[in-house]
């Protein structure tokens, strides 16, 4: 079973990230607006509300948990 992969990076590619990340926190409102940060956590905490049961089942895959604990670990 194949939870996820990845696609390989240099260290160039890593530091770049980075500078776009800065680039952007420096020239947009995400620095100064709390109401956008905040808007866009709580998506990000709905997304994972309405995917528990497919986390708590990646998680119990993942690390051999059982099914229970892991949905007690994603609620």
């Amino acid at each position: 079973m194949t939870i996820g992969s990845f696609a390989d990076a240099t260290l160039a590619d890593a530091n770049g990230a980075v500078a776009a990340a800065r680039r952007t926190f420096r020239d947009s409102p995400w620095r100064d607006d709390r109401q956008l940060r905040a808007q866009a956590l709580n998506a990000i905490a709905d997304s994972f509300e309405a995917r528990a049961e497919e986390l708590a089942r990646l998680l119990a895959a993942e690390n051999g948990k059982i099914l229970p604990e892991a949905r007690f670990e994603v609620a």
